[in-house]
């Protein structure tokens, strides 16, 4: 549905978006998901496709009180990555010569995760979760000149970077009763926040050959990098036990995030905004279809770059499937198409297709069963 669910709360998801959300679950869950990328990306001289795969997560979630909706996870996920090739012709005017680089980037942070939920009264959850950042961002460029003059030179930059965030989160699945309005049967709110962190950063640069005769220097720094907190509010509707609505909006704070390294980029505040659908199987379906979970979602994304007064944003929309394939397990497909960026300013646009497959199953622990 568009990665949408701040105000979902049900016992066959392990909500990663919303610690609150756990609280329903009443059976050990285990999930993990895969996905594969497809970038076409194009500006105004030239064009070029390339493609990745990667594990988009693992998690558990096993109860603990089921009555009180107590609730602990763990979850091991990509928090973000780099992965870029470049080649650039252009004259040096301080060598006097026509030069050739080869710019790469590689790697990625990660986030491992710890949360817990409870219910204190029946129609309200509540989480907290911690959250480890920590991975290292690779920055590669080779030079080579036309002139025999100057001998090729390798640039080298690796940062690894470790910090802690926390996030917190309800949802209220009871309007209804709580203001007494009739219409709001069966819609639920929710909000999460996740606090800034500063992450501690080891930067090592290398350069090979820089001088005429062949010489080589290494580098190393240590310094910290501001993450934005983050803010996110969520609405959810289930009609007749068929069809679920859900609305998310997610607030980012980069425009006041530090970094110690001159960054040549311009950061702005960004926010997202995501609405999806499930139509849900009848309990008593029979054909192979009707047993189906169908999912739809669309979503508008104003990221924190904007790059010489233009911001970059991002547009998509998205449909998926939930095939049952046991009795406590399920196969999910998703598919998401996205355009992000312009061509405007020199700048690039990207076609994204986005294909990912889940598989989400439960199994009972730690329960005492009577012996005959």
């Amino acid at each position: 549905m568009g990665s949408t669910g701040i105000a979902f709360a049900d016992e066959s998801l392990i909500n990663g978006l919303n610690p609150a959300g756990l609280a329903r679950i009443n059976a050990t869950r285990f999930s993990g998901a895969f996905e594969h990328c497809r970038f076409s990306s194009k500006d105004a001289i030239s064009s070029g496709l390339y493609s990745f795969s990667r594990l988009l997560g693992i998690s558990i979630a096993i109860p603990i009180s089921i009555q009180n909706g107590i609730v602990i996870s763990g979850e091991a996920a990509p928090y973000s990555s780099v992965d870029y090739s470049i080649i650039s012709n252009d004259y040096d005017t301080i060598l006097q010569s026509s030069r050739t680089q080869n710019i790469y980037g590689s790697g990625g942070l990660s986030r491992l995760s710890m949360g817990l939920s409870f219910s204190p009264i029946k129609a309200l959850n509540l989480g907290f979760r911690l959250n480890y950042i920590y991975g290292r961002i690779r920055q590669y460029r080779n030079t080579s000149y036309q002139s025999s003059s100057y001998l090729q030179s390798r640039f080298d930059v690796s940062r690894y970077y470790s910090g802690v965030t926390y996030s917190i989160g309800l949802i209220y699945e009871d309007l209804k009763n709580l203001m007494n309005i009739s219409i709001l049967n069966g819609v639920s709110i929710g909000m999460t926040f996740t606090t800034k962190s500063k992450l501690s950063v080891d930067l090592e640069k290398t350069y090979f050959n820089i001088a005429h005769d062949g010489g080589d220097s290494i580098i190393i720094q240590h310094g910290k990098n501001t993450l934005p907190y983050n803010l996110g509010f969520g609405i959810s509707y289930l009609y007749k036990e068929k069809y679920r609505v859900l609305s998310d909006i997610w607030l980012e704070n980069w425009k006041n995030s530090h970094f110690y390294e001159d960054i040549h980029s311009e950061f702005r505040n960004a926010y997202r905004t995501s609405l999806g659908m499930e139509i849900i199987p009848s309990r008593n379906a029979t054909s192979l279809l009707g047993k189906y979970y169908y999912r739809f979602g669309i979503g508008y994304y104003s990221t924190y770059y904007s790059f010489q007064g233009t911001g970059i944003n991002e547009s998509f929309i998205a449909m998926g499937l939930g095939i049952p394939v046991a009795p406590e397990t399920r196969l999910h497909i998703g598919l998401q198409i996205s355009t992000r960026g312009t061509t405007s300013n020199n700048l690039q646009k990207d076609t994204i297709f986005r294909i990912s497959i889940a598989i989400s199953g439960s199994e009972l622990w730690f329960q005492r069963f009577e012996e005959d």
